[in-house]
């Protein structure tokens, strides 16, 4: 029962340490002054820190700025995508083909095959998009 009394007093202390030294950092530190008198003469003053361990500070996050981020980065991954895509269109690393036009070829560039092979091989020619050197 001990041991669980210091390690709340523990946690408290690194808790308020915390808190101090965030309150620190943004500079909302707040003092509470407390006044020691002798014969109604001020001698000394005892500044402590006042703080409130429940209240968490906020930090303002920009939703605008990440959002026009976002959209910057999607945009410039959309740009280079369509930039290399092209590229290897043009220089004819990727083919694109019509399927309407392979089909109506096909039966001329293999015409001494039998005509029930036409289909098939339409087909292989309409899957294959690289073309190998």
């Amino acid at each position: 029962m001990e041991s669980k009394s210091i390690l709340k007093s523990l946690y408290y202390s690194m808790k308020r340490r915390r808190k101090t030294q965030e309150q620190l950092q943004i500079g909302k530190i707040k003092f509470e002054v407390t006044p020691i008198y002798v014969n109604k003469v001020c001698v000394h003053s005892l500044f402590q820190l006042k703080y409130t361990p429940q209240v968490e500070t906020e930090t303002k996050v920009n939703k605008y700025s990440v959002l026009i981020k976002t959209a910057l980065l999607i945009s410039m991954i959309f740009f280079l995508y369509a930039t290399l895509y092209n590229t290897l269109l043009n220089l004819g690393i990727i083919v694109e083909s019509n399927s309407n036009f392979i089909a109506a070829v096909t039966p001329y560039i293999f015409s001494e095959l039998p005509s029930y092979y036409t289909p098939h091989l339409a087909v292989l020619l309409k899957e294959i998009n690289i073309i190998s050197f």
